[in-house]
C-alpha cells in the first residue's frame, strides 16, 4: 500500500521548477506530428499529440534496467520535485532499442632540521592513528557509508533516458479565451496539511457544511456570477476591469470585448489603484456572496495621455491577472504549495533535467495560455495595431510552439540529491572532525604537547604535522567519496550520482572544505583543555555552523549575494551552499565545471560556485589565524600569555632585544640567615646549569621563586627538594622555557634561557611529574621518537634505543604499547626518554614515584651510571632517593634556597642523631633499658614505644659513648627482654622536616602544635566517632534496613545534584541543545518568507543576459511574409546582446537547427536561444485572401518567453502596418495581489514540519543522551563507583538513584520542548491531548534511553571518547535511520515494502522511535484535521474528484493516499502505538541486561569453572617429584601463622582478629594462581603491612577482600562475616583507601565525607560531628571546603584516608595512602593512622615506602608470587634477614691545600687500587674515565684540594675484612660491612678511635634497611609465564572452559581499547 510522503525536508517549491507538477492532459488546439532529419538521418521522434497522447515510444535509459511496471505516482513537492514521471502510457516497454552513452649541541648530536622533525611528527601521528584500527576504519568508512547511501538510492531511483528528441505541436491563439474554470470545488482553497491555517475562517467551507447544502448551493447561484462549483454551466463572458478610464482606452477595451467575448462595460477606473481595490474587494468577498464578481483580471495602460483620444508612439500596457492561477491539477495534493506567476525570476532556481512541463504543449506554468494571458495580450495588441494603422490584422494568424527538447535523462534522483547532498557531506566529516579535536586536546590534556615543546618542538611544527596528518587521512576519504559519486557502479549503462559535474572540481571542492574543516578543528582545540569538553563543544558548534543553512535554504532566492557570502563565514554553511549549487547545476544538465564556477546557475542568481570556494579559503585562513592568536593570548594552564596587541609589536616580528645578563659562578647565594647551611662549591667541575637571581612573580605580587642563585654541575646529580608549593616546579618550568622569569636569568648548557631558549631545549632531556607517553606507541618507538626529536644522529638512534631499553630492563616490553605497561614501567620509560639521545642537561621531576622498591633501585642504578657527562637536576619526595643519588642537595622553601650541600653535610647541620631501635620480647623491661642508656647519655628518653618496637634518639655528638651503650645492651639482652636491636643514622627526611620547621619559624610551629593538642583533647573528650556510633558494648547506632536504603539513595541523589550543579555548562548544554535545535526548526518553518505578491515584470529581451533569436522564412515567395521577416529582424541589434540568425539561410529547418544546437550545448541553448519565428504562407481556399502564419517559437525552460516571443511578432506587425518604425508595444505582466483564500493556500512551508521536528529533536537528544555516559565512565574508571559499593551501596540503589536523577534531568529539556511548542503556537503540538501524547513519548523514551546509555558506558574507559562515540551512535540510530526510511518511503522509488521492513527493525532503536513518533504525531494530527472536514469526506464519498484523503475508496489520484489514523495511539498508519510499545519493551530489556552485568554472572561462571575440580596438593604447587618441582620450605613465622589459622575455628579467631584470611586463592585465566593459599589474622589495634613488588598479588588480595573480584578458593572473614557469602555485610564493616584516589572531582572535601558517612549509615544527627572529627584528625581544616580537583595530591590522599575511616570500620585497608606526599604531609598522615591504630581498629597497609612501614606497621609480611615469604615486625625482619651494616665516612679537607705544579688530581688511583680496597662494586659520583679531562685541578686553580682518601680506605679495609666499597665521592666513602664478626659496639669503637688519626670529619653507621630485606625477597618474584608459576593441571574440559572465558575477556578488552 502506498504511504503518503508527508515528512521530507523541502526546498521552497515556489522556487522549484514547477513543471514537474503538471497534469497530463494539455490543452491542444491541434496536433501536427513532425519528423526531422538531422545530418541526413531520420531518428525516432517523440511527438506529443492531442490530449497528451503519444504517437511514438520512449526508449528506456540505456544505463538503467527496464522498469518492471508502470509508475503512476508522483514525487511530493516536499522532496523538491513535483512530478517528473511520465504518464503510464508513456513508459518504455521492454525490448526498446537503446543507444549507448558515455646547535649548541655537543659532539655526537646533530641539529635536527625542521623537515626532519616534521617527518618525525608525521610518523608519530601516523603510528597512533594506525593503532586505533576501529577508529581509523570508521573515520574512512563513515563518509564512504554516507556516500554509498547516495549511490544506492542512485541505483534504486528510476531514471529514464528519452532517446529521441521531444517535438511539440503548435497551438493557435484564437480570439476567444481558453476554457478557464471559475469557481469549483477543485479551486476552493485546500488547506495545506501542516500549514498554519485556521480552517474555521474559510467561509465557503463553512457555508457548505454538509452534502445537502453543497447540492442546494450549487444550483442556487446566479449564473451571471460565473460561480460553477461542479463545472456544469456553460461558459459566460469574463468580466475584465481596465484603467485609465479615458476615451482612447475605452475604445480599445470595447473593441477587445467584442473580439474576445468579454464584459468590460462599467469596469473602467480612473486609476490603477482604484481598479485593484475594486477587484480585490470582490475576490475577498467570498464564494458565498452573490454580489461578488469573479474578474478575469485587469488591463492598465501606463502611458501618460496628453490627449484622451491619441496614443503615444511607445505604448505600454499591463495585464493584471489573478495572483494565483485558476487552473489547478484536479488532484492537487494538500502537501503541494500554491503556484504563482513567478515574475521574480526568469528561470527556475532549482532545475531538473528534461523539458519543463514535458507533457504540456502550451508550456505549463505560469500558465500564460491556460490563464488567458496570451489571448488578452494578442487581443489588446491587435486592437491597437488596427486602431493605429486603420488596417485589419486578420490576414496574419499566429500560432505558438515550444522548441523541441533533445535526448535527456528523466532523473528522479536529482530531487534527493538537492536536498540531501549538503547533509550527507556534513555528517560525513563530523566524526573525523571530532577525532581531530579530541586527539589534539588529548595531547594537551596529557601535557604531551607541553613536554615536546620543552624538548625543542616549535609550535608551528606541531600544528603543521597535525594539519598534514589530518589532511592525509581525509584525502583518502574524499578520494573515495569522489570515486563513489562519479563512478557508474552498476555498469556502463547507469548514471553516476554526479553525472554531469567535473570530478576534479568536486574533488577540489572537498579538498578545500577538508582544509577549512581542519582549520575549524584547530580553532576549537584552543578553547578547551579537556578532551571531554572539546569533543562536546566541537560537536555542537560543528552542527551550529550548519544550522544557518536551515534558514537560508528556504530563503535562497530572496537572499542577496552579500547575504550569502556573509553566511559562508560558517564553513558548513558554505559547504552546504556549494553542494546545493552543484545539485542545481546537475539539474540544469550542465553540471559544475571549471568554466562555469564564476557564473550563477541562472541569470537570476549571481551567487557562484567560485564565490563559495573563495569563502571556504578565507574561512580556513580566518580559523587558523584565530587559533594561533587565541592560543598565544590565552595559552591555558601552560605557557606564557602574550598581550592582546602582540601582533602589532615590533618584538613579535623582529625578535626580542633583551640584553644578556652577566653570569658569574657564585653558586648558591649566602645570606646572613643561611650562610652556615650552604656548603662550599665543589672543585674543578663544569656548571651545566647556572642560576643567578631567578625570580618569578605571579599576580598580586606573589613570589613563587624569589631571587635564587644556584649552580648545578656536570657529572653530578643535584637534588632539589621542597614541599608542595616551595617553587621547585616553577624553577624547572623557567629553566625549560615554559614560563619566562620575571627577573634574573640562567645559563643551561651555556645558553641563556631569556635569549636562546630553543638552544636550551635542544640539549634538554625532561621527565615531568606526569608520564609523557603516548598510549599507542611502544617502548621502542618512544625512545626512537624522542632521540630523533632531540636531534640525535639518525644512524645512531637504533643503537641508542637498544642501549636504553637494556638499561631500563624493559627488553621483554620492548614492543609493548605504553598503555599496557605498569605504572612503574611507565616511569622507567619516562626516565629513559629524558636520558636518551645523550641529553646534556636532564631534569627529572619525581622520576620514581609509583615504582616499587625493586624498580626504584634499578632506576637509581641507571641514573648513577648515566650521570657522567650530564648535568642532572632531580626533584623527589623520597628523601632516601635524594640521599643516595644527590651529589649535592638543595632544599627550597618559600621560593628560596634554604640550604645546599652534600647529604652528609646537611645531616651534620640539621641531624638529630641516631635512632636506637629495640625489638622487645615478652617481659621486656622498658624502664631498666632507659636507665641503662641514661648512664651514658643522661638526656635520653623513650622516643616511641609501639607494638614490639622501642625507639630512643641518641645525639650524634655523643657517638664516642655508643660503644659502651651497645656493649652493655649486648651483655644484658636476655635479662632486659631484648629480642634484637639496631641503630640508624639521621635520615634526609628528618633534615627536610627540620628545614621546614626553621623556615616556618618556631612560634608558628608551637602554635600549630598547641592547636593540634587542643583539638585532640577535644576530640578525645567529646566527639570521637566511636562515641557517636556505639552505644554500650553492642549497640551499633548506624542505620539499617529501609532507613539505610533511603539514606544511601539520598546520598546518591545528592552526589548527582552536586555534579550537575558544578558542571553547569554541561547541564546547560543538556537543557538547551534539544530545545535550541527544535526552536531552530520552528523558526525556520515559521519565518520562511511566504509567497509575497508578485512584482511587475516588463516582458522584454533585455531581461536576459544575451539572446539569439532564430528567424525562418519558410515561403520566400510570399511578399508579406518576406516583409514581416525583414521588419522582425530589424528589431535586433546585431552588435548588441540581442542578436538574430536566419535559419532559412543555413539550409536547415527550425526544428533541425534548434535540435542540433541543443544536442551539442543544451545549457547554452537554454540560457540564450529563447525565441524564434517562422513566417510561411498559410494555404487558403480559392478566392480567399492569402494569409501568413507566424509561428512564435519559445524556449520553455525560462518562465516568461511565451509572451516575449508573441510581443516580438506584434511589434513587427505594428511597424509593418503603420510604416512607422518608432512605434513599439511593451507588455507587462503584473499579477494582482493574492486574495485571502490564496494567502491561506500559500502557507505551505510547514508541510514537512513533522519530519523536521522529529529530525531536530533526535539530533538534540543524541547529545543529551550521550551526556549521561560521561559521569558514569569517569566514576567507573576512577574506581569511585567501586569505592561507593565498598562503602555499602548495592547496585540497585546505585542505578536507581542514577536513573531517578538522570530522568529528572532528562525531563527538564523535555519540558523545555513542550514549552517551546506552546511559545511558537505550533498547531499540531499545542492541544492538550497532543501535549499529553508528547509527554508519554518522552517518558517512555527516557525509560528506554537511560539504561541503554548505562550499558554503552561499559564500553569506554575515557569519558570524552564515550561521549563522542555515544553521540555518534545516537545520531546514526536516530537521524540516519529516520532519513533512510523516509527516503525509501518515496513512492517513486518503489521501495515502500523495504521501508516497511526497516521501519519494524529500526523500531527497536529508541532514538528512531522517538523521531518517528514526533513525525507521525504531527503529520497525523494535521492530516486528521484536514481529511475529516465534511467537504473532504463528501468529496471522497461521492467520488467527485480524487483526493489524497480518500484512502478508503482508493480514489487518491496520482498522489499517494495519506495513511492517517484517527486514533493517534493506534498501530496502523501514522499512529504511534508501535513506537511507544517498542520503547517500553526496550527499557525492560536494557534494565535486565544491566542487572545481569552487575550480578557478574559471567565472572561467577568462570570462577565456578576454576572450582569444578578442587585443587589437590599437586595442583596447588606443592612438592611434586614427577615434575621435578621442589618447593622451598615455608618460613617458620609464616608456617606458625598458617597453623594458627587452620587449627582454630573461625569463631574463635574472630574474637581476637578483626580480619581472618583462610587459605585464600585466586586463579586467573588458564589457571594462573595470583594469590596462593594465604593465611593471616589481623588483630584489633594492629597495623599490618603487606609488601611486595608489582605483580606479587597485593592488589588482587585487596580486590577480593573488597568485593571487586571473586574468590576462587578459601575464604576471608571481616568482623565475623564471610567475604564469599555475605559481601554486603563485609563492605559495611570495611574502610578502603584505594591506590588511586577514587573521589569525585566536583565535590568538596566536606561533601565527599558527608556522602560516604551517609553511605555507611552514620546517623544523620552525627554526620557533621563525624566530618569535623576526621577533618581535624587529618589536618584538612584549610582545604575541606575546596573541590577535590583543587586539592594537591597529598591532600587528596588525606581525603581518601578520611573516607576509609568514616564510620569507624573495624578494619581499614590503605593502599599506598601517602603516594605523592611531601615528607611533612606524610608524617602528619602517619600520625593520624597511628592514632587510628591505637584506637583499636585494625589496619592493612600496602606501601612502597619501607620507612612508612617501619613507622606504622606492627607486623609486616612480604608477598612474593602470591605467597607470604616472611612475617614479623620490622626490626624482627631486619635482624632475621639483614646482612651486615653500612658505613659512611667523610674526610676533612684543608681549605689552603694546593697541588704541586704539574700535578693533577684524578681518580685513576682509585681505579688502580680497586681490588686491594674491596671495591668490587664502586659508584664514582663525580669522576670516571669518561670525563677524566674535565675534572682536573691544577696548581693554577687554588681551590680546595680533594683530600687523600687512601689512608681511610686502607683502614676500613683492614679493620673490617670483607668490606665492599659501594660509593666514592669527594672526601666521602660508602662501605658495606659483612655481619660476620661485627657488632655495633665494635664498629663504633673502631671509628671513634680513628677519628683524629684519619681526619674523619663525620661518619655514620647503620644496619641493613628493611628495603634491603625486601629486595632480597623480591628477587625471587617470577612472572606468570616463568616455569608455569601457579598453574593448575586441569583436565581437558576445564582447559576448554578457561580458553573460552579468556577469549571472551580478551575480546571484550580489545573492544574497549578500540572503542577508546
Amino acid at each position: 500500500m502506498k504511504r503518503a510522503l508527508l515528512n521530507f525536508p523541502s526546498i521552497p517549491c515556489d522556487l522549484l521548477d514547477s513543471s514537474k507538477r503538471e497534469d497530463f492532459a494539455p490543452i491542444l488546439q491541434e496536433s501536427v506530428p513532425v519528423n526531422i532529419v538531422p545530418n541526413g538521418r531520420t531518428p525516432p521522434i517523440y511527438v506529443i499529440g492531442e490530449n497528451g497522447k503519444t504517437s511514438t515510444k520512449i526508449s528506456p535509459h540505456p544505463h538503467i534496467p527496464p522498469s518492471k511496471g508502470p509508475l503512476k505516482s508522483r514525487l511530493s513537492c516536499d522532496f523538491m520535485d513535483t512530478g517528473i514521471l511520465p504518464n503510464a502510457s508513456l513508459l518504455p516497454p521492454h525490448g526498446s532499442s537503446t543507444i549507448s552513452g558515455n646547535s649548541g649541541h655537543y659532539a655526537g648530536v646533530e641539529e635536527t632540521s625542521g623537515w626532519s622533525r616534521f617527518k618525525l611528527l608525521l610518523w608519530k601521528n601516523w603510528v597512533i592513528q594506525k593503532r586505533h584500527k576501529i577508529q581509523t576504519l570508521v573515520e574512512v568508512a563513515l563518509p564512504v557509508f554516507f556516500a554509498s547511501l547516495l549511490v544506492i538510492i542512485r541505483d534504486l531511483a528510476p531514471a529514464d533516458v528519452f532517446q529521441n528528441a521531444t517535438i511539440y505541436p503548435a497551438y493557435r491563439l484564437s480570439q476567444n479565451l481558453p476554457d478557464i474554470p471559475s469557481g469549483s470545488i477543485a479551486n476552493m482553497p485546500l488547506p495545506t496539511v501542516g500549514s498554519k491555517i485556521n480552517l474555521d475562517n474559510i467561509s465557503a467551507l463553512e457555508t457548505l457544511s454538509s452534502p445537502s447544502s453543497i447540492m442546494m448551493s450549487t444550483f442556487s447561484f446566479d449564473p451571471s456570477l460565473n460561480f460553477d462549483p461542479f463545472g456544469l454551466l456553460p461558459p459566460r463572458k469574463w468580466p475584465v476591469a481596465w484603467a485609465p478610464n479615458n476615451t482612447v482606452v475605452r475604445n480599445v477595451m470595447e473593441r477587445l470585448a467584442r473580439r474576445s467575448n468579454l464584459r468590460v462595460s462599467d469596469y473602467g477606473f480612473a486609476t490603477e489603484e482604484d481598479m485593484e481595490d475594486y477587484i480585490m474587494k470582490n475576490y475577498n468577498a467570498g464564494l458565498g456572496v452573490k454580489s461578488s464578481i469573479d474578474f478575469l483580471g485587469g488591463i492598465v495602460f501606463t502611458n501618460s495621455f496628453p490627449k484622451d483620444d491619441t496614443f503615444p508612439k511607445d505604448i505600454q500596457f499591463k495585464i493584471r491577472m489573478k495572483g494565483s492561477p485558476r487552473v489547478m491539477n484536479n488532484d492537487r495534493s494538500p502537501w503541494s504549495p500554491v503556484e504563482t506567476w513567478m515574475t521574480d525570476y526568469q528561470f527556475p532556481i532549482f532545475q531538473l533535467p528534461g523539458p519543463r512541463f514535458k507533457n504540456r504543449t502550451e508550456g505549463g506554468n505560469p500558465g500564460y495560455y491556460k490563464e488567458g494571458f496570451l489571448t488578452l495580450q494578442d487581443g489588446v495588441s491587435r486592437v491597437l495595431i488596427e486602431m493605429l494603422s486603420g488596417k485589419s490584422t486578420n490576414d496574419i494568424d499566429i500560432e505558438m510552439r515550444r522548441f523541441p527538447y533533445p535526448i535527456y535523462a528523466d532523473d528522479k534522483f536529482l530531487v534527493a540529491l538537492q536536498g540531501w547532498l549538503p547533509l550527507i557531506i556534513m555528517l560525513s566529516f563530523i566524526y573525523p572532525a571530532l577525532n581531530i579535536v579530541k586527539s589534539i586536546v588529548h595531547e594537551k590534556e596529557r601535557r604531551l604537547k607541553e613536554s615536546m615543546k620543552m624538548m625543542g618542538l616549535p609550535n608551528w611544527l606541531h600544528w603543521t604535522a597535525w594539519f598534514v596528518k589530518s589532511l592525509a587521512f581525509i584525502l583518502i576519504t574524499i578520494i573515495l567519496i569522489t570515486a563513489l559519486l562519479k563512478a557508474r557502479w552498476y555498469g556502463g549503462s547507469t548514471l553516476a550520482v554526479l553525472e554531469k559535474s567535473d570530478g576534479t572540481l568536486f574533488f577540489f571542492f572537498l579538498l578545500i572544505f577538508a582544509i577549512t574543516s581542519i582549520s575549524f578543528c584547530f580553532l576549537m582545540t584552543v578553547f578547551f583543555s579537556k578532551a571531554n569538553s572539546a569533543a562536546t563543544g566541537a560537536g555542537i558548534i560543528w552542527f551550529f555552523t550548519y544550522s544557518p543553512f536551515f534558514f537560508l535554504q528556504l530563503r535562497y532566492a530572496t537572499l542577496t549575494r552579500t547575504d550569502k557570502l556573509i553566511s559562508c563565514l560558517f564553513s558548513n554553511t558554505a559547504m552546504a551552499f556549494a553542494s546545493q549549487l552543484m545539485s542545481m547545476f546537475e539539474g540544469s544538465s550542465e553540471g559544475i565545471q571549471w568554466q562555469n564556477i564564476n557564473r550563477g546557475v541562472s541569470p537570476d542568481d549571481d551567487f557562484t560556485f567560485g564565490d563559495v570556494l573563495i569563502m571556504l579559503t578565507i574561512d580556513a585562513v580566518i580559523y587558523l589565524l584565530l587559533a594561533l592568536y587565541i592560543e598565544a593570548v590565552f595559552p591555558g594552564e601552560f605557557g606564557v600569555p602574550q598581550p592582546w596587541y602582540f601582533p602589532f609589536t615590533r618584538d613579535y616580528w623582529c625578535g626580542s632585544s633583551v640584553a644578556a645578563q652577566d653570569i658569574t659562578l657564585t653558586g648558591a647565594e649566602r645570606t646572613s640567615r643561611n650562610a652556615e647551611y650552604i656548603e662550599e662549591e665543589p672543585i674543578g667541575l663544569r656548571a651545566g646549569i647556572q642560576i643567578k637571581g631567578l625570580t618569578k612573580e605571579y599576580h598580586k605580587g606573589k613570589l613563587a621563586v624569589n631571587n635564587i642563585h644556584l649552580n648545578m654541575y656536570e657529572s653530578q646529580i643535584t637534588a632539589l627538594l621542597g614541599h608542595n608549593g616551595a617553587g621547585k616546579s616553577t624553577t624547572m618550568s623557567m629553566l625549560t622555557g615554559l614560563f619566562p622569569p620575571t627577573t634574573g636569568t640562567a645559563l643551561v648548557n651555556g645558553f641563556d634561557i631569556r635569549k636562546d631558549i630553543q638552544s636550551v631545549r635542544g640539549s634538554l632531556g625532561l621527565c615531568p611529574q606526569h608520564d609523557i607517553l603516548f598510549d599507542e606507541l611502544t617502548v621502542e618507538e618512544h625512545l626512537d621518537f624522542f632521540c630523533k626529536l632531540k636531534g640525535y644522529p639518525s644512524h645512531l638512534v637504533r643503537a641508542e634505543t637498544d642501549r636504553m631499553v637494556k638499561a631500563l630492563q624493559l627488553e621483554n616490553k620492548r614492543r609493548a604499547m605504553s598503555s599496557t605497561l605498569s605504572g612503574g614501567m611507565k616511569r622507567k620509560l619516562s626516565v629513559g626518554i629524558a636520558l636518551c639521545g645523550e641529553s646534556k642537561v636532564v631534569m627529572l621531576d619525581e622520576p620514581t614515584s609509583g615504582m616499587d622498591p625493586s624498580a626504584r633501585r634499578s632506576t637509581w642504578d641507571l641514573l648513577q651510571s648515566e650521570k657522567v657527562g650530564r648535568t642532572i637536576l632531580l626533584t623527589t619526595h623520597f628523601m632516601e632517593e635524594a640521599d643516595l643519588l644527590g651529589d649535592r642537595i638543595a632544599i627550597m622553601a618559600s621560593g628560596q634556597i634554604q640550604c645546599c650541600g652534600s647529604s652528609l653535610f646537611l645531616k651534620k647541620k640539621y641531624g638529630a642523631g641516631y635512632h636506637l631501635v629495640i625489638v622487645k620480647e615478652n617481659g621486656c623491661d622498658v624502664q631498666r633499658i632507659t636507665e641503662l642508656i641514661r648512664k651514658s647519655i643522661a638526656e635520653v628518653s623513650v622516643n616511641q614505644n609501639v607494638g614490639a618496637e622501642l625507639t630512643y634518639l641518641l645525639p650524634s655528638d655523643k657517638s664516642h659513648l655508643f660503644q659502651q651503650i651497645f656493649e652493655e645492651l649486648e651483655q644484658n639482652r636476655r635479662c632486659l627482654g631484648i629480642s634484637s636491636y639496631g641503630a640508624s643514622v639521621t635520615t634526609m627526611e628528618e633534615v627536610f622536616i627540620r628545614v621546614g620547621e626553621i623556615n616556618a619559624g618556631h612560634h608558628e610551629i608551637e602554635r600549630q602544635n598547641a592547636n593540634r593538642e587542643d583539638t585532640l583533647v577535644n576530640l578525645n573528650s567529646a566527639s570521637s566517632t566511636q562515641s557517636l556510633l556505639q552505644e554500650g558494648a553492642n549497640g551499633d547506632l548506624r542505620n539499617k534496613g529501609f532507613n539505610l536504603f533511603l539514606q544511601q539513595f539520598q546520598a546518591m541523589l545528592n552526589k548527582k545534584l552536586v555534579y550537575t550543579v558544578r558542571n553547569w555548562l554541561l547541564f546547560t548544554a543538556q537543557l538547551l541543545i534539544p530545545v535550541v535545535f527544535l526552536a531552530i526548526s520552528l523558526v525556520v518553518v515559521q519565518t520562511v518568507p511566504g509567497v509575497t505578491n508578485s512584482k511587475s515584470l516588463p516582458i522584454r529581451l533585455e531581461n536576459y543576459l544575451s539572446t539569439s533569436t532564430l528567424v525562418e522564412l519558410a515561403t520566400p515567395d510570399n511578399i508579406l511574409a518576406r516583409n514581416l521577416t525583414e521588419i522582425y529582424a530589424d528589431q535586433f541589434d546585431t552588435a548588441g546582446n540581442n542578436k538574430y540568425e536566419r535559419v532559412d539561410l543555413l539550409n536547415q529547418s527550425m526544428l533541425e537547427c534548434y535540435t542540433d544546437r541543443a544536442s551539442s550545448d543544451l545549457p547554452g541553448v537554454n540560457l540564450h536561444l529563447l525565441t524564434g519565428v517562422t513566417f510561411r504562407t498559410l494555404p487558403t481556399r480559392r478566392r480567399q485572401t492569402e494569409k501568413v502564419l507566424a509561428t512564435a517559437w519559445f524556449n520553455n525552460q525560462p518562465y516568461h518567453v511565451p509572451p516575449l516571443t508573441l510581443n516580438l511578432i506584434h511589434n513587427a506587425l505594428l511597424i509593418h502596418r503603420t510604416g512607422d518604425s518608432e512605434y513599439r508595444l511593451t507588455v507587462t505582466n503584473h499579477p494582482l495581489p493574492f486574495d485571502d483564500f490564496s494567502k491561506l493556500n500559500n502557507d505551505a512551508s510547514s508541510s514537512s514540519l513533522g519530519f523536521q521536528v522529529g529530525f531536530n529533536i533526535s539530533f538534540g537528544m543524541a547529545f543529551l543522551a550521550a551526556s549521561f555516559v560521561i559521569f558514569l565512565v569517569k566514576e567507573r574508571v576512577t574506581k569511585a563507583k567501586h569505592l561507593q559499593f565498598v562503602s555499602g551501596v548495592n547496585f540497585v540503589t546505585f542505578w536507581l538513584a542514577n536513573m531517578t536523577w538522570d530522568f529528572i534531568n532528562f525531563l527538564v529539556p523535555c519540558a523545555g520542548i513542550l514549552i517551546t511548542f506552546l511559545c511558537f503556537k505550533e498547531d499540531g503540538f499545542i492541544s492538550f491531548e497532543q501535549q499529553g501524547r508528547l509527554v508519554l513519548v518522552f517518558v517512555l523514551y527516557g525509560w528506554a534511553m537511560l539504561p541503554l546509555m548505562y550499558l554503552l558506558s561499559f564500553l569506554f574507559s575515557i569519558p570524552a571518547t564515550g561521549f563522542t562515540r555515544t553521540t555518534m551512535f545516537n545520531i546514526f540510530t536516530g537521524m540516519a535511520t529516520l532519513i533512510t526510511v523516509v527516503i525509501l518511503q518515496i513512492p517513486e522509488l518503489q521501495l515502500v515494502e523495504v521501508a516497511g521492513v526497516l521501519d519494524w527493525i529500526f523500531m527497536t532503536l529508541p532514538n528512531y522511535s522517538l523521531g518517528m513518533a514526533f513525525n507521525n504525531l504531527y503529520t497525523n494530527s494535521r492530516a486528521v484535521e484536514y481529511c475529516t472536514r465534511p467537504i473532504v469526506v463528501f468529496a471522497c464519498k461521492t467520488g467527485l474528484r480524487p483526493n489524497p484523503c480518500c484512502k478508503n475508496t482508493g480514489n487518491c489520484g496520482t498522489s499517494a493516499c495519506i495513511q492517517y489514523n484517527e486514533d493517534p495511539l493506534g498501530w496502523e498508519g501514522l499512529g504511534i502505538g508501535r513506537m511507544i510499545t517498542f520503547l517500553a519493551v526496550d527499557g525492560l530489556l536494557f534494565v535486565a541486561v544491566l542487572i545481569l552485568i552487575e550480578l557478574r554472572l559471567w565472572q561467577r561462571f568462570c570462577d565456578f569453572c576454576c572450582t569444578l575440580y578442587p585443587a589437590s596438593s599437586d595442583e596447588l604447587g606443592l612438592a611434586n617429584p614427577e615434575h621435578g618441582v621442589v618447593v622451598p620450605a615455608e618460613d617458620d613465622d609464616v608456617a606458625r601463622e598458617r597453623e594458627l589459622i587452620q587449627s582454630k575455628p573461625v569463631t574463635v579467631l574472630q574474637k581476637e582478629n578483626n580480619l581472618v584470611i583462610k587459605d585464600l586463592v585466586k586463579y586467573y585465566d588458564q589457571g594462573f594462581r595470583a594469590v596462593d593459599r594465604l593465611c593471616l589474622g589481623v588483630r584489633r589495634g594492629e597495623c599490618f603491612g603487606l609488601l611486595g613488588i608489582n605483580g606479587a598479588g597485593k592488589t588482587t588480595t585487596f580486590k577480593m577482600l573488597t568485593g571487586d573480584i571473586g574468590v576462587s578458593n578459601g575464604d576471608a572473614y571481616l568482623d565475623g562475616f564471610s567475604v564469599c557469602k555475605n559481601m554486603k555485610a563485609v563492605q559495611r564493616r570495611l574502610g578502603y583507601c584505594p591506590q588511586f584516589d577514587a573521589t569525585i572531582d566536583e565535590m568538596t572535601g566536606r561533601e565527599t565525607l558527608r556522602m560516604f558517612a551517609n553511605l555507611r549509615g552514620v546517623p544523620e544527627r552525627s554526620i557533621e560531628a563525624v566530618v569535623e572529627d576526621l577533618t581535624d584528625k587529618l589536618l584538612l581544616r584549610e582545604h575541606i571546603e575546596k573541590k577535590v580537583k583543587e586539592l594537591s595530591g597529598g591532600n587528596k590522599r588525606k581525603l581518601s584516608t578520611a573516607v576509609a575511616l568514616i564510620g569507624d570500620p573495624p578494619i581499614v585497608f590503605l593502599d599506598e595512602p601517602t603516594t605523592g606526599m611531601d615528607p611533612v604531609a606524610r608524617r602528619q598522615l602517619w600520625d593520624t593512622i597511628a592514632r587510628v591504630r591505637d584506637s583499636g581498629q585494625a589496619i592493612v597497609l600496602t606501601s612502597h615506602s619501607m620507612e612508612e612501614c617501619e613507622a606504622l606497621c606492627t607486623r609486616i609480611a612480604i608477598m612474593v608470587n602470591g605467597q607470604f615469604k616472611c612475617l614479623g615486625s620490622s626490626q624482627h625482619l631486619k635482624s632475621k634477614f639483614g646482612q651486615g651494616y653500612t658505613l659512611i665516612a667523610k674526610v676533612r679537607a684543608s681549605p689552603e691545600a694546593t697541588l704541586p705544579n704539574g700535578a693533577s688530581s684524578t681518580h685513576s688511583s682509585i681505579d688502580q687500587e680497586d681490588s686491594s680496597r674491596g671495591g668490587r662494586s664502586i659508584r664514582f659520583r663525580s669522576g670516571s674515565a669518561k670525563t677524566i679531562n674535565s675534572n682536573i685541578v691544577s696548581a693554577q686553580n687554588p681551590l680546595r684540594a680533594i683530600p687523600d682518601m687512601g689512608p681511610i680506605m686502607d683502614f676500613i679495609q683492614t679493620s673490617f675484612p670483607g668490606a665492599q666499597l659501594k660509593d666514592y665521592h669527594q672526601g666521602l666513602v660508602h662501605y658495606h660491612l659483612p655481619e660476620a664478626g661485627q657488632s655495633w659496639a665494635r664498629i663504633f669503637g673502631l671509628m671513634e678511635s680513628a677519628k683524629n688519626k684519619y681526619q674523619i670529619e663525620d661518619y655514620s653507621v647503620g644496619q641493613t634497611t628493611l628495603e634491603q630485606v625486601f629486595l632480597n625477597f623480591a628477587k625471587s618474584q617470577v612472572g606468570e609465564d616463568v616455569n608455569g608459576r601457579g598453574r593448575t593441571h586441569m583436565n581437558v574440559i576445564n582447559n576448554l572452559i578457561y580458553s573460552f572465558c579468556s577469549c571472551s575477556k580478551m575480546c571484550s578488552w580489545e573492544c574497549a581499547v578500540d572503542f577508546d
